[in-house]
């Protein structure tokens, strides 16, 4: 009976052990799947929230991109165009702010990147108003310098944002294994306890646990596989501030590895500096683990390596909390903002030089001027200055020439004036310099010392004589602040205009002169055969009855009706033999070169023209403008009779000269078609004597 009722005990013992063995085991599957499903679930929030912030980035580098397109906007219509794309891109971007605040609820950090993108709105508004009243240069000044400022702030708190949500997740994680694990391990030991079915179930348990333990470490390296894989530099430490991890980009940026970093003092690690003042910045994480909130890093943070390397960083700290939000210590991320800060200067160099002479541009003098309005910089001389010839000399020789001498008169500029000076490109051809604690005499011998420089200056283009530079200025003297800056600017400019009206016209004569010796050398167009053209021109003139004015202008026109051929290449001017398709293309631009040449100078404008029409054909088949009859000036068709006339009765490089006779009966033969009738008949007859 004793041992009926023993073995009853020892069943219901160990039906009681079973029990227990089976709660212990359930209870451990069950922990298990908690932290499978807690993490599942971290992991499917963090996704989501990764997603939105992507997609949240994206529209904002839209909206970015279209407040370029508002600021280029050049009509109603494109500027219409560019706000729809910034107000419906706009909507996309807070539709995304109302989705993560269903996932992230009251977060600081989302609330930060909210009221940054707030803070872009007056930005925007402004570049809006710009583009409006038609100031494209200072919308796309704004957008390039503070928009582009502000974009980049937004885009940093929203990785901000990230990486705090992708930690907070594996914080999570880990605490929610320690908490299994601790739980499983009791149960083991309580296991132990028990007999051989005790035994037994521990026995399994553990099997179970190794597996666990297998698949946590596996966890645990892909974790750390992962911090070492993303491109910021990750610090945690302790409460004693004492650094306990710190992944693969923060022991490059420090210099430190894990092994000697570990247990050492974060400050000890991580040397910051402010970038302006050189002192060292107080620590951010003693900020976070005494407010137990995130901070940022102040802005011109230096982080100095171990080996002394330099290097701009931006990004913030924030607590790390346990299972029960109890702060247990602190990381910092931190990313390397060099080469931001870099383009960043980049930028505000752009926006105050002149790309072409490298001198300071019209928006920094501008804003240097309201400096120097102040009487510690008295005496304070203004020289204005504006080259001369610079049009005609892009019309003739080309703008890659002209860009070299505004290079050129931009260095003789800084030779002349002091490192205390300030010299800026103020226009296309107009420069200034403003010169403070300087006399009327001091600025009268800098003037004079300029004009020297031009005159010694060796500005020689390629297949053409020297051009002596010139620039004509205009100095005024500031010497009490009776004389506002505006009337010194003015009485400056004043003089400098009334010394380009002096100076203008000899420079013009000299490239004229220039231009058409420098024809003579390179072409068949010989000094004799524009003298035979005029004694021609004239004899024609006389007998159709032109004004005085008239035979002025064809004296003019015979020397310089072919001037546009000192554009065309010395291959195609000079070659023996016939054209090819594409080098006779080239030649008949010779009269729009022409043109150009002459409508940039006073003295051959009236003429420019006749210049561009003396290759128009009777018939309407010349060039370039296919003219036909009476639409042909006069004075062309007369040119282009005579020309013709003298270049087939003289030898050419392509062919021999015809006799006078065959001469008279090629111009029969084309009267009508290329040349006019009327005139043609007269030259025959009247000037070359001969019957029709």
């Amino acid at each position: 009976m004793k041992s009926r009722k023993f073995d009853v005990l020892l069943a219901i013992g160990f039906a009681v052990l079973i029990a227990i063995s089976t709660i212990i085991a359930v209870t451990g599957i069950v922990n298990m799947i908690d932290t499978r499903v807690s993490f599942e679930n971290i992991y499917n929030v963090s996704s989501k929230i990764e997603t939105e912030v992507l997609r949240a980035n994206t529209n904002l580098i839209a909206v970015h991109r279209a407040m370029k397109d508002v600021a280029l906007s050049k009509t109603p219509a494109q500027f219409d165009r560019a706000m729809i794309d910034v107000n419906q891109y706009d909507q996309r971007i807070q539709t995304n702010f109302a989705r993560l605040q269903v996932l992230l609820g009251q977060d600081v950090l989302l609330n930060a990147v909210e009221k940054a993108y707030q803070d872009w709105k007056p930005i925007r508004n402004q570049t809006i108003a710009f583009a409006k009243a038609k100031q494209y240069a200072l919308a796309a000044e704004n957008t390039r310098t503070k928009g582009a400022a502000q974009v980049l702030l937004i885009e940093g708190k929203m990785d901000l944002l990230v990486k705090r949500t992708q930690l907070d997740a594996q914080k999570t994680y880990l605490d929610a294994y320690v908490l299994s694990r601790k739980s499983v391990e009791t149960m083991c030991y309580l296991a132990l306890a028990m007999l051989m079915l005790g035994t037994l179930i521990a026995f399994l348990i553990g099997r179970a646990l190794v597996r666990v333990r297998n698949k946590l470490h596996d966890e645990m390296e892909l974790y750390k596989v992962t911090i070492d894989s993303i491109g910021d530099g990750v610090i945690s430490v302790d409460m004693n501030r004492n650094v306990q991890n710190i992944n693969k980009v923060a022991q490059k940026f420090t210099g430190w590895n894990f092994e000697r970093a570990r247990n050492i003092p974060f400050k000890t690690v991580f040397d910051i500096t402010n970038s302006v003042t050189g002192e060292h910045i107080m620590d951010p994480l003693d900020r976070v683990i005494e407010t137990d909130m995130p901070v940022e890093l102040e802005n011109h943070t230096i982080l100095t390596s171990l080996s002394g390397v330099k290097r701009h960083i931006a990004d913030s700290a924030a607590p790390i909390r346990n299972a029960h939000n109890k702060t247990i210590g602190a990381v910092i991320v931190f990313r390397d903002v060099t080469d931001e800060i870099k383009r960043l200067d980049e930028i505000k160099y752009l926006g105050y030089h002149d790309n072409l002479t490298g001198l300071f541009n019209r928006n920094y003098f501008n804003q240097e001027l309201k400096k120097y309005d102040d009487p510690q910089y008295l005496p304070l001389s203004i020289i204005l200055g504006d080259l001369n010839g610079l049009k005609l000399s892009n019309d003739v020789y080309g703008h890659e020439t002209g860009d070299e001498l505004l290079i050129r008169i931009s260095e003789i500029l800084t030779e002349n004036c002091r490192d205390a000076d300030l010299i800026a490109r103020i226009g296309g051809d107009e420069f200034a310099m403003v010169l403070p604690n300087t006399t009327r005499e001091e600025a009268n011998e800098i003037n004079e010392n300029i004009k020297t420089s031009c005159e010694r200056s060796d500005f020689h283009p390629v297949n053409f004589k020297p051009i002596i530079l010139s620039i004509s200025l205009g100095i005024c003297t500031r010497e009490t602040m009776d004389r506002t800056m505006e009337e010194t600017l003015k009485y400056a400019e004043d003089r400098m205009y009334t010394h380009k009206l002096l100076e203008g016209k000899s420079v013009r004569s000299t490239i004229i002169a220039s231009l058409r010796n420098t024809l003579f050398e390179r072409s068949n167009e010989t000094e004799q055969h524009a003298m035979r053209m005029t004694e021609l021109a004239n004899q024609l003139a006389e007998e159709v009855g032109l004004t005085k004015h008239e035979v002025d202008e064809i004296k003019l026109l015979t020397l310089l009706h072919d001037i546009g051929k000192i554009g065309i290449s010395d291959n195609v001017l000079n070659k023996e033999g016939q054209l090819t398709v594409e080098e006779w293309g080239e030649m008949k631009k010779h009269p729009e070169v022409g043109f150009r040449i002459a409508q940039s100078t006073t003295e051959l404008a009236h003429i420019a023209e006749l210049i561009l029409t003396h290759h128009e054909h009777w018939d309407g088949h010349g060039y370039p403008q296919g003219l036909a009859g009476e639409e042909i000036p006069k004075l062309s068709r007369i040119i282009g009779l005579v020309d013709a006339y003298d270049v087939m009765t003289h030898d050419r490089p392509y062919r021999d000269k015809m006799t006078p006779a065959q001469a008279v009966k090629e111009i029969k033969r084309c009267a009508g078609t290329q040349f006019d009738p009327v005139l043609s008949k007269i030259f025959v007859e009247k000037v070359l004597k001969e019957p029709w």
